[in-house]
């Protein structure tokens, strides 16, 4: 008692210290309900040291289980006809077994990816941007998976093996005797077979794997989505029924070598390795040849998406063959490095920022006027022709794939400018928004320092204010699908980036509806563990929490009444904001097509600025040296104390800033 009356009295302090009630607060609530919640006060226990060893191994383990559990089934089923003499099981038996211990190895390892492969983790790192770091991390947790599987299935089974084979310490090998039973572990080739065809059945049956597999994870395809790994077990059988006789198709390092390792420690000797003539080697090769060839294969033939190497230039190997040279510019174009409220001049005259992504060949900003004024724009330029980011930049970024779209950044997370593309300006520039005749900032609500993320917008979305909302029964605000990017990275002002589709919030403003989308950066090093807002809350304790008590209370700071959160505060999940997506790029289409001069007016993307004389209407660069005349520093760095509703464990990418 004594313990949690001092941890109550704490938290008490805590709070009285830090936090100022707001209006949402009132009601008499007492101190513990507005720090513990309307549950009651519960004690704050350390974290666990074992979840913190599982934070960083998660992956490993998902793929040593995922493995261990491919084993089980197929290693059992061979061992169930082997010892049983055909008895409990035929060889159709073994193809279901071997399908069912795939599909159930990849249900149990999604949280990984589910390759349970090293060559399946191989092609993904060459076509699918998989972290080439994660590669060997998974391919020793799949080895010795496989072989914590192998030695559950020998233990369970050796006493059957001992009478199959003739005695308690006699181990055989295929090729050595009748009664051999070191297949029940790993494949043996038929006899007859050669070293080439040996390879070459290997090679085509990890061929079709990989390209089947690419083909049913592409959105743009038909896609299996949920049903992959039952679609997988067809697969694995089928490859089994018709390629598996003459190799037993390993098609999986893992799957041959750990097993192979472990019936050589247990006493089948070195016989393992010296039987068909050396064949070991070939399930520890063919399989990457093979899976890298059936990946090509599909990306050169069907694939649209721009993450593979093949549907960039030079193959992925640009920077290298062709590295690009950066045109400098006039001094007086400049591009706020660091939008802070003074610069000095030679922090000023740095070139112009050229973002580099592998669906935008060269793709340039042209700043005009100086950062932190009335004036300052920021002009998109591609292959010498300007355009606009609002209504020239493609919304899908996936070939296809419609959960992969394009961002253009607006605020980087911790900026204090408020960014924003001018929607009713010629070409859509980016500025800084002016409210009651002064530079706008975002509001710093303590703990924060800005946005708590990366802040933009999606192009070729608008939200129609003549239409109601289906959720919130509300008309929209007018502009573009706003984004919070929950990436790591702090990326800059203009920036351009592929992002993909997690969920989303709606955030009612003034009596209209705001949806703000929730994406992450393709490059973002867990992005690959995010494919729904349900993914979110495990890697990042308390940033969806977070990010909804930001919306709600940062207009406090603006002394006006905080926001309402639409459907009370419930994220909506990523199939339902890509038909809010797709719903706001229809209302986009329509706009332009009730104004078809919209597009050719505003944009000049088909047109060269020299021709059509876009040049002489920007604005000039602003003679007045004194480039700070508009800034408010006090608006700018100033930290608002207005709510005690932060998550115990809120937290945003990056790690913490001082304010």
């Amino acid at each position: 008692m004594t313990i949690l009356k001092q941890v109550l009295d704490n938290a008490e302090i805590q709070e009285s210290a830090f936090v100022t009630m707001t209006a949402s607060n009132k009601g008499g609530a007492s101190m513990l309900e507005n720090a513990f919640g309307s549950q009651g006060a519960q004690v704050m226990l350390p974290e666990p040291a074992w979840s913190k060893v599982r934070t960083y191994c998660r992956d490993a383990f998902s793929e040593f289980f995922g493995t261990m559990i491919l084993i089980l089934f197929g290693d059992g089923v061979v061992a169930q006809v082997t010892l049983s003499k055909g008895e409990k099981g035929d060889y159709q038996s073994i193809s279901w077994g071997w399908g069912i211990g795939v599909m159930l190895g990849v249900y149990a390892s999604g949280i990984s990816g589910a390759h349970i492969n090293p060559a399946v983790t191989f092609a993904n790192c060459v076509f699918r941007k998989f972290p080439w770091r994660k590669f060997p991390v998974y391919a020793i947790a799949q080895i010795l998976g496989a072989m914590c599987g192998a030695a559950i299935v020998y233990g369970n089974y050796r006493s059957a093996i001992d009478q199959f084979e003739g005695g308690a310490h006699i181990r055989t090998v295929p090729g050595y005797s009748p009664t051999a039973t070191a297949g029940i572990f790993c494949t043996y080739p038929a006899e007859f077979m050669t070293r080439t065809g040996q390879f070459f059945s290997e090679f085509i049956a990890s061929s079709i794997l990989m390209f089947i597999i690419f083909a049913l994870k592409d959105d743009g395809n038909i896609g299996a989505g949920p049903l992959t790994p039952l679609a997988l077990f067809f697969v694995i059988f089928g490859i089994g029924a018709c390629f598996g006789w003459e190799t037993g198709y390993a098609i999986n390092l893992a799957r041959d070598f750990g097993p192979r390792l472990v019936s050589y420690m247990i006493g089948y000797g070195p016989e393992v390795w010296r039987a068909g003539n050396y064949y070991f080697w070939i399930p520890m090769v063919a399989p990457f040849i093979g899976c890298t060839f059936g990946g090509w294969m599909y990306d050169m033939f069907l694939y649209t998406g721009t993450d593979s190497p093949v549907n960039t230039p030079y193959g992925g190997l640009r920077r290298l063959i062709q590295p690009v040279e950066k045109k400098s510019i006039d001094s007086q174009s400049q591009i706020p490095w660091k939008m802070a409220p003074y610069r000095t001049e030679e922090e000023s005259n740095r070139p112009t920022y050229e973002t580099k992504s592998d669906f935008v060949e060269k793709y340039v900003l042209r700043p005009v006027g100086k950062p932190l004024t009335k004036e300052y724009r920021v002009y998109f330029n591609l292959d010498d022709k300007l355009l606009s980011p609002w209504h020239d930049l493609a919304l899908y970024a996936g070939g296809g794939r419609d959960s992969v779209v394009h961002m253009v950044v607006e605020v980087p997370r911790w900026w204090s400018a408020k960014m924003e593309i001018a929607k009713d300006e010629y070409l859509n520039p980016l500025k800084q928004d002016i409210q009651d005749g002064r530079l706008k900032y975002v509001p710093n609500i303590f703990p924060h320092k800005g946005y708590p993320f990366n802040y933009g917008m999606l192009p070729q979305t608008y939200q129609d204010p003549n239409i109601n909302d289906p959720l919130t029964n509300l008309p929209a605000d007018g502009n573009p699908l706003a984004v919070c990017e929950l990436g790591g990275a702090m990326p800059r002002p203009a920036q351009v980036k592929r992002v993909k589709v997690l969920g989303s919030l709606a955030v009612i403003n003034e009596n209209k509806t705001d949806w703000k989308i929730l994406v992450v950066d393709l490059e973002d090093p867990e992005a690959d563990k995010l494919s729904d807002i349900g993914d979110v809350e495990s890697l990042m304790p308390g940033y969806l929490d977070t990010i909804k008590e930001w919306f709600r209370v940062y207009k406090l700071a603006e002394g006006k009444k905080e926001n309402v959160l639409g459907a009370d505060g419930e994220l909506q999940n990523q199939k339902y904001t890509l038909s809010l997506i797709e719903r706001c790029h229809n209302s986009w289409k329509a706009v332009k097509e009730v104004e078809p001069g919209m597009h050719t007016r505003i944009s000049m993307a088909d047109i060269a600025p020299q021709e059509h004389g876009a040049v002489d209407v920007l604005p000039r660069t602003s003679e007045n040296r004194d480039v700070c005349r508009d800034i408010d520093p006090i608006a700018a760095e100033k930290s608002h104390f207005l709510s005690p509703n932060w998550p115990s464990m809120a937290a945003c990418r990056g790690g913490a800033l001082n304010v």
